[in-house]
């Protein structure tokens, strides 16, 4: 009984590492060479040192990879930006003061946004670092030939948006906008973290200044929607 159970767990771990070495490797080739929907299953296993039949024990298709990775990344990524925004803030709430507006008798969190906002996007990067060839087949398979995969990551990147609207209305980090507000500025903000991760990737020299850019284009828009606002109150 022992040895059958050792046996099981032994094809358990061959059935993973296979798995891990296919999603490596196609992520390798997506990465270094063109759209993961132009290569052959053939390919994949040949760069993962592994029988091409070997990729139906895992896999019925190239796409179902590709939708393997795509959940894979954003399941590591999402619940840590989530966990660290709530972190973030509690720190927050005990080192930075309220910022006040006289004028218009506003309590506008705009300190405790910043410093929420500065430690997710280096979380973003840093993950960046860790994992360049999954964002590298994100973007391209964000435009490229398959509507499956496309489809996919628009949908992660509104997941992701949707959960940075949700953290910040429940922070009430920008409490004098509304939800539609904040939603539109979520949902320019991930996109555009998305995109910058590419450059972020190519240009290692420049990798601090993209983080600061990151940061300032997060900034910008948080003031200058809280701005705007108060200039339309004021209008009307």
């Amino acid at each position: 009984m022992p040895s059958s159970k050792k046996k099981t767990a032994s094809n358990q771990s061959e059935k993973a590492s296979g798995k891990e070495l296919l999603v490596n490797a196609a992520l390798q080739l997506a990465a270094t060479s063109r759209s993961i929907h132009s290569l052959s299953l053939r390919e994949i296993s040949r760069e993962a040192g592994l029988n091409h039949n070997t990729f139906y024990r895992h896999f019925s298709n190239i796409e179902e990879i590709g939708l393997y990775i795509i959940q894979n990344i954003a399941s590591q990524l999402r619940q840590p930006l989530v966990d660290l925004r709530y972190h973030a803030y509690e720190l927050a709430d005990k080192e930075t003061d309220v910022a006040k507006d006289a004028d218009q008798g506003y309590d506008v969190t705009l300190q405790q946004a910043f410093h929420v906002n500065q430690v997710t996007v280096e979380l973003f990067f840093n993950f960046v670092d860790t994992n360049p060839n999954a964002f590298i087949f994100g973007v391209r398979e964000l435009h490229g030939p398959s509507q499956v995969l496309r489809n996919a990551i628009r949908q992660v990147l509104k997941e992701f948006s949707d959960d940075m609207s949700r953290d910040i209305q429940a922070l009430n980090l920008l409490p004098t906008l509304d939800k539609s507000t904040i939603d539109d500025i979520s949902q320019m903000l991930i996109p555009q973290l998305f995109q910058l991760s590419l450059d972020y990737i190519e240009y290692d020299q420049e990798r601090q200044a993209i983080r600061d850019m990151a940061q300032s284009q997060i900034r910008l828009l948080f003031a200058g929607a809280v701005k705007l606002k108060k200039l339309v109150e004021k209008e009307n």
